[in-house]
Parts: structure tokens; C-alpha cells; sequence
């Protein structure tokens, strides 16, 4: 049974009030964002015309991890669930380490497209690009706006979310339409050869043009899974519709990119494409003439990553507030505002936390990566949960997991490695100093008010530990440490036995992951009624009685049922 403290913390509860479009809406804002106008190019140099393979390898790659989020977004529709995932099942050490690592990552995004949007618009306003303090101004603000918007009750959030989604949404499609009508040189296809650096320069294509990383928005309506109306059938859905929908738009974007190059531009091959404009995109627009699609780009260029960064306020918010819940940190970060029910303090936290990282302009995308260590652990999560036999009778469960889980693992632990050495180490290191801040403060400054590290989390739980050292020793020796496949005479593993090597060492790890989780009866389902459906809303408390329906015991607090109590009103 949770203390007492913690069931007063949470007698108030997230509002139930997304519906499948919004969730789809958040998947789809954090998977296309301003990425599609600088990966095509980079693609294309990298891999030639076969860059169309690149992007479907990445998206069904991407599709076989969010198949495991996906049963486990139905199974435990929770807020910041990514986190919640392994403290179920592997205890307070994967737990925080998986916690720190994508909530940090989380918490710099804000600042970094803030960051985006004012580098896309400077250019076009003389004021703006003379003034770095002016600059640092409109930054500060942007990421304010994207506070007071998620202060408001979730469902304003998801409106003003959908909106401008859809605005967003609305330039792939008229970029693949007014450059294929413009310019369609299918030999283009073929003059250079099809794949003209062969299986390794798709392969590196997939890994080092960002093609796999642009499908890595996706898990945003699993984080918002706690607010959401239906979860159990709606957080398959809306992931299921978030990448095949991407795939098809990346392939078609990737498609009409190449057939428009004009001659010229290919004379010394693939390898040699340099178009010198704000992106790719806008240089190929100007380019075939389309000078209102390069125009329309730049403004979109600057509206896209405003929403992005929207939308990972509201995750970095419920990750923070989920760290709370799991009492990894005090519980005042796991605070609802009594009107909107939306985590403020977390909200206001974790912004203020990631303008800090401003002045750090060269780290974000080294701290962002720290978001792809956390990829494997749901399927480890997922395979252990799943010997529970009360896990949820109505959610989704996969077909085929015990194949689908061990390569969606593999897929994880490749992007690691085709993160790269360089990337890998500072973020390791970075993971690291969370854990040892993290022992210090629980045990001398949070005593009594956050969970900490005992003999059996670390049983449980070092195998994650030593699977993180062991996939950085192996980007330090293997082709990933010089950021191509395609240097063949440096490391000591080469391309592709490079991908074998890697791909065995995880499926061990996988398994042993699987063996060390806890066992049934020691998953920690204290504040979460698995035999209930999300259908009876029991996370939602009433706010006549404080009661939440349909579980008896105590009033406010759902899953911990036979226990007495009075009711809590809100």
C-alpha cells in the first residue's frame, strides 16, 4: 500500500478528455515536423534515388517499436508512461535511468525549436537578425507561449494542438503535388545508377541523414495516454495511422525530390548534390520556377517546429509529473491544478529547466539523443508485464510479440549505435550523473519522500546498465564511432558485420532483461486498476463525492482496493 502522503497527493486526477483525432494530431505534429525539408537532400547525396528504400527501412523499423508501445499504451493508459513502462517492470533503477534520460531529452526540445523558428525567420527581418539579444528575447517568449497554452485544461491544449497540426500538415502534401506537377525527370531514377553506394549507403542513409529519427515523434500520445478518453482503443489507432500515414508522405516527398533535380545539378552524381538555399526544398523550388512553394516553405519552416515544440511541453510536463508518481521525485511535482487538472508545476519546471540549456546551444542535439536509450525498454517492459494475468482484458494485445518484441529491441539498440561514438559517450556520461544526482538526493535530501535504490532494484535492474556500456563499446570500436557504414578500413568492426555484431549482443541483453524483470506479484500496480476498463474513466474523480467509480476502497485513489478510507473531495 502507497504511503499515506502519496494517496493525498493524488486524490485529484488527470481529465479523460482526448479523443482519437487529437491523439493522432499529437503523433502525427511530433513526426513531421521541419526535418522533411533538409533529410530528403541528405538522402538522396547519401543514397541515390534508392533513398525511397531508406525511408520505408526507417518507417517499418519505427512501425515495429510502436507496435509494442502500442500494446502497452492500451494496457496502462497512464501520463508519462514511457517512465512508468519500466518501474513496473524492472524496479527504481531502469526506472529513473530511463525516466532522467527522456525527460531530459524531452525538456530541451521547447528551446531548441524556439530556437528553430527564430533562425528560420531572422533572415526576413533585418531587426531580428542584428539583435542576438532581440533573438534570445522572442526564444524566451515562444517557450512561454507554449506554457500558458499547456496550462490550460488539456482539452484547450488538444484544440489549439489540432489546429495548428492541421496547418502544419498541410505543406507535404502541396510540396509533393506542385513539384511533381512542376518537374518529373524519371531518369533521374536510373542516369546515376538506382543505389549508387550500394546496401551500405542506404543503410547509412537510414541511420545518418535522420530518416529513422524522423519518425521518432511518435510515442506523444502514449505520454498524454492518461488524458486520453478511450485509451485502450484509441492509442493503437492513432499510432497505427501516425506512421503509416508518415511513411507514405516521407516516400512520396523522397519520390517527387529526386525526379525534379534538374540535369545539371546530377552531372557529378549523387554524392556531389549541393543545393545552397534556406533548405533543400526552397532551393529546389526556386530551382523549377515554384517560387510561391519556396515562400510558402519558409513561413512553414518557421510554423512547424512553434508546434513541435507545443506539443513537447505537454510531454516533458507529464514525464516529470510521471518521475512524481513513481516517487522518484517530491511529490509537489506531481501537483494538478484544482480547475484544469493540468500538472503546473511540472509544466512551469520543466520549461524553466529547459531555457536553462539556451546558452547551450551545441548540446541539445546531444542531450535530445538521450531519448533513443529509451526506446529498447519497452519491450523488455512489455515482455515481462505481460506474465501478469490481469493486465487488461479489453486492451490490445500484439500477435507475434515474441518475435515483434526481440527486433523491436534490436531496432532500438541499432540507433544507438548509429547515433555514433562522438554522441553516444557525452550522452551515456549525461545518463549517468542523473542516476549518482539521483542516489544523493533520495538518500540525503528526499528522504522519506521519494523511493530509493535498494539491493533488489539493482538485481533487478543492472543488466541496463551494463547493456549501455556495452553498446558504447561497441560504437567505440565499430564503424558507428566515425559516423558512416561506408568507412569500411576504420574500427575494428566493419560494415556489415558491424550490424550482426550489435544486433546478437542486443537479443542476449533482451533476453536477459526479460529473465531479470520483477515477478508477477512484485509489479508495483498499486494506483492503477488493470481488471477495470478506461471505459468506466476510473483515473477521473468525481467532482460531487471525490469518489472514483468502480473501485472500492479508497475513494480518489484507483487500484488499491479493500483498504478503507474517506472520501477526498476536490
Amino acid at each position: 500500500m502507497p504511503a499515506q502522503t502519496e494517496i493525498d497527493q493524488y486524490h485529484l486526477r488527470l481529465r479523460r478528455e482526448l479523443h482519437l483525432i487529437d491523439l493522432v494530431m499529437m503523433a502525427l505534429g511530433s513526426i513531421i515536423g521541419a526535418g522533411w525539408l533538409f533529410a530528403a537532400a541528405e538522402a538522396a547525396q547519401m543514397a541515390g534515388p534508392a533513398s525511397i528504400v531508406s525511408w520505408l527501412i526507417g518507417g517499418l523499423a519505427m512501425l515495429c517499436i510502436s507496435l509494442v508501445y502500442a500494446e502497452l499504451g492500451s494496457m496502462i493508459p497512464e501520463a508519462g508512461a514511457t517512465i512508468r513502462y519500466p518501474h513496473y517492470s524492472h524496479g527504481v533503477l531502469v526506472g529513473f535511468t530511463v525516466g532522467w534520460a527522456q525527460w531530459i531529452a524531452y525538456a530541451a526540445v521547447p528551446v531548441a525549436e524556439s530556437t528553430a523558428v527564430v533562425d528560420f525567420t531572422a533572415p526576413h527581418f533585418p531587426v531580428l537578425a542584428a539583435s542576438s539579444a532581440l533573438q534570445v528575447v522572442v526564444k524566451l517568449a515562444l517557450v512561454g507561449l507554449f506554457i500558458i497554452i499547456n496550462l490550460f485544461a488539456v482539452k484547450v491544449f488538444s484544440r489549439v494542438n489540432v489546429g495548428f497540426t492541421f496547418l502544419k500538415l498541410l505543406l507535404p502534401p502541396i510540396t509533393i503535388v506542385a513539384v511533381f506537377e512542376a518537374a518529373h525527370h524519371f531518369g533521374n531514377f536510373t542516369s546515376h545508377g538506382f543505389a549508387p553506394a550500394g546496401v551500405a549507403g542506404i543503410l547509412h542513409a537510414t541511420a545518418a541523414a535522420g530518416v529513422v529519427f524522423a519518425y521518432a515523434g511518435f510515442r506523444a500520445p502514449v505520454e498524454m495516454a492518461g488524458e486520453a478518453k478511450n485509451p485502450r482503443r484509441d492509442i493503437p489507432i492513432a499510432l497505427f495511422v501516425a506512421i503509416g500515414f508518415s511513411i507514405v508522405v516521407y516516400e512520396l516527398l523522397q519520390g517527387v525530390f529526386v525526379a525534379a533535380l534538374p540535369s545539371h545539378v546530377l552531372a557529378h552524381g549523387w554524392a556531389s548534390l549541393n543545393l545552397v538555399a534556406a533548405s533543400p526544398f526552397v532551393g529546389l523550388a526556386t530551382l523549377i520556377g515554384v517560387m510561391w512553394l519556396g515562400k510558402l516553405l519558409t513561413v512553414g519552416s518557421a510554423f512547424s517546429p512553434a508546434v513541435t515544440g507545443n506539443i513537447y511541453t505537454g510531454t516533458s510536463s507529464r514525464l516529470l509529473y510521471a518521475m512524481s508518481r513513481n516517487r522518484y521525485l517530491p511529490p509537489v511535482l506531481g501537483k494538478l491544478h484544482h480547475r484544469t487538472r493540468a500538472p503546473f508545476v511540472a509544466v512551469f519546471v520543466s520549461s524553466v529547466i529547459g531555457m536553462l540549456f539556451l546558452p547551450f546551444q551545441a548540446l541539445i542535439g546531444v542531450i535530445t539523443a538521450a531519448s533513443v536509450l529509451t526506446y529498447v525498454t519497452g519491450p523488455t517492459a512489455s515482455a515481462v508485464i505481460r506474465r501478469r494475468s490481469d493486465r487488461g482484458a479489453n486492451s490490445f494485445h500484439l500477435p507475434g510479440f515474441h518475435v515483434i518484441g526481440p527486433v523491436a529491441f534490436v531496432v532500438g539498440s541499432l540507433l544507438i549505435y548509429w547515433t555514433g561514438w562522438n554522441t553516444d559517450w557525452k550522452v551515456l556520461v549525461l545518463v549517468l550523473v542523473g542516476v549518482v544526482l539521483f542516489v544523493i538526493l533520495s538518500r540525503y535530501v528526499w528522504a522519506g519522500r521519494t523511493h530509493t535504490l535498494t539491493k533488489a532494484d539493482f538485481r533487478s535492474g543492472w543488466w541496463f546498465i551494463a547493456y549501455l556500456v556495452a553498446l558504447l563499446g561497441l560504437s567505440l570500436i565499430g564503424s558507428g564511432q566515425f559516423g558512416s557504414p561506408l568507412d569500411h578500413h576504420r574500427g575494428i568492426l566493419h560494415f556489415p558485420s558491424d550490424i550482426v555484431v550489435v544486433s546478437v549482443v542486443s537479443l542476449c541483453f533482451y533476453y536477459l532483461g526479460v529473465r531479470s524483470g520483477l515477478h508477477p506479484d512484485e509489479i508495483p500496480f498499486e494506483d492503477l486498476d488493470l481488471a477495470e476498463g478506461p471505459e468506466t474513466d476510473t483515473a477521473r474523480v468525481e467532482e460531487s463525492s471525490g469518489e472514483v467509480p468502480g473501485v472500492p476502497g479508497v475513494p480518489g485513489v484507483p487500484g488499491v482496493p479493500g483498504v478503507p478510507g474517506a472520501p477526498v473531495t476536490a
